[in-house]
């Protein structure tokens, strides 16, 4: 006689067993510890804000709240500058030097904004920041809305456990097309008085790996600069606020390291992982990874490593 039980837990186990090797196949990886990552990545670069206290920033800039979530240009015409104006002014003038330009007000314009976004006040466990390019967003000509920035800037006012998303996905591409595909990840840790740079023509935002309500308990603060060569922003005003201009416009005042960083290359067998991962993403879904491998990625993080994020191919 058969017994129907001991049949069924049969099925149940030889089930549970392909579908572990199935999805161990999906997900089967090489993880390794590298220096650094390509050099041809999105022209990303980070670096350190050494002896700088961005309380001091992020202070002014809560006083001065009508200027949070709106978008301003540096007016460069001025000698003496307030602390907002002293980091655009250098932080820009760092990345014009170190890439063989010279400031030139009738061809740079230097944008800049602030977010502070209070977490706690999140009850969704969608993405932070959408996956978009930097682009005139503000403009109604269609021209003018392909226009992007020469370089793209981010300095983190606090530590985050939510990091910055950048891919190699360039405006106009076709993702999704298997047969194209060859893109690569980037999850660049938000800590702060770090400074990245990259070029904003590439996708990228803010991942969100946590469930409803889990671990929303901080403030993230960040302060984004545009490069913008030969193109005024639309509908972008210079900063006009009477502010205390304690800094003369051409002494220096940050000092500016390239950091030290750690990155993991996550290296898939399976190259349908990155396109899961970019749908998930556009789709603003917080599945961009399978459980364990998101919690593995959140450990590492938390110990400072950024994750490159390939197939084994590339």
């Amino acid at each position: 006689m058969i017994n129907y039980t001991l049949l069924i837990l049969i099925i149940i186990l030889f089930l549970l067993i392909l579908f572990y090797i199935l999805d161990y196949n999906y997900y089967k990886k090489e993880i390794i510890e590298i220096d650094t990552i390509p050099n041809n990545f999105c022209e990303y670069k980070e670096w350190e804000l050494e002896n700088i206290n961005n309380d001091e920033l992020s202070d002014y800039i809560n006083i001065n709240n009508k200027i949070m979530g709106e978008t301003f240009i540096l007016d460069t015409n001025k000698e003496n500058f307030n602390i907002l104006e002293k980091y655009v002014y250098e932080l820009a003038n760092f990345h014009l030097k170190r890439l063989g330009k010279k400031y030139d007000p009738n061809i740079y314009k230097l944008e800049f904004w602030f977010k502070n976004e209070d977490l706690k006040k999140r009850r969704d466990n969608k993405i932070i920041h959408e996956f978009h390019i930097d682009r005139d967003e503000r403009s109604n000509d269609e021209e003018n809305l392909q226009k992007i920035p020469f370089l793209s800037t981010v300095t983190y006012l606090t530590n985050s456990k939510f990091p910055t998303l950048i891919s190699n996905i360039k405006k106009g591409y076709d993702c999704i097309d298997k047969q194209k595909f060859d893109h690569n990840i980037l999850l660049s840790t938000a800590k702060k008085n770090k400074h990245i740079s990259f070029k904003g023509d590439h996708f990228h935002g803010v991942v969100n790996f946590y469930k409803n309500g889990e671990n929303f308990k901080e403030i993230r603060k960040t302060f984004m600069i545009n490069i913008w060569e030969n193109h005024v922003p639309s509908s972008v005003e210079y900063l006009n606020l009477s502010m205390d201009s304690n800094y003369l416009k051409n002494e220096e005042y940050l000092k500016i390291k390239e950091r030290n960083s750690k990155y993991l290359n996550y290296k898939f067998d399976n190259n349908d992982i990155l396109i899961d991962i970019i749908k998930n993403f556009q789709n603003d879904d917080i599945r961009l990874f399978e459980n364990s491998m998101n919690i593995d990625i959140r450990s590492n993080m938390d110990n400072n490593y950024n994750i490159f994020i390939n197939n084994k191919k590339n």
